[in-house]
């Protein structure tokens, strides 16, 4: 329902300056007891500067799908590390990982509703968070993004104007 509010413009948003580092901190805090659970280690990098007038609630609900498939679709023992970039009017979060990372040919329809990957592995899920996200990304003039991480994996950028430049 909410991604089809989204993308039919019905979806109402708040617009607040948000603090993309102290968001990431929170949420790098509320995710390290699954990641030590999960034998994963989850890196907090808020390296850079980043405010944007955004929907508070939306664009943490981005980032922590962000999280949580890194934390689902790695193994033991993997690396996820999260950080802001910051360049020519715009902050990026990045979440990079250790896993196996996304093919190719995958790469943009991950984004497509309901397209899960990895069913063997994950049976939970239905195919909609990154939808989502990249949905929340878009309506915050921004877009949502994936390649190879330097780890190997996978590496999502959420890019999202800032709000001072």
């Amino acid at each position: 329902l909410l991604l089809a509010r989204g993308e039919d413009g019905g979806l109402p948003l708040t617009r607040d300056d948000v603090d993309l580092g102290a968001m990431i901190a929170g949420l790098g805090e509320l995710y390290a007891p699954a990641a030590e659970r999960l034998d994963k280690q989850l890196v907090v990098a808020a390296n850079a500067a980043g405010t944007v007038r955004a929907d508070r609630e939306l664009i943490e609900r981005a980032v922590a799908t962000l999280l949580e498939n890194g934390l689902v679709h790695t193994e033991g023992g993997a690396k996820i590390w999260i950080g802001i970039e910051r360049r020519d009017g715009v902050a990026v979060v990045v979440v990079e990982d250790s896993g196996p990372g996304i093919a190719a040919p995958d790469r943009e329809r991950i984004f497509d509703r309901f397209v899960r990957l990895d069913d063997a592995r994950n049976p939970e899920g239905a195919g909609l968070g990154l939808p989502i996200a990249r949905m929340v990304a878009r309506l915050h003039d921004g877009d949502l993004t994936v390649d190879v991480s330097p780890f190997g994996g996978a590496a999502f950028r959420l890019v999202l104007p800032v709000a001072d430049g």
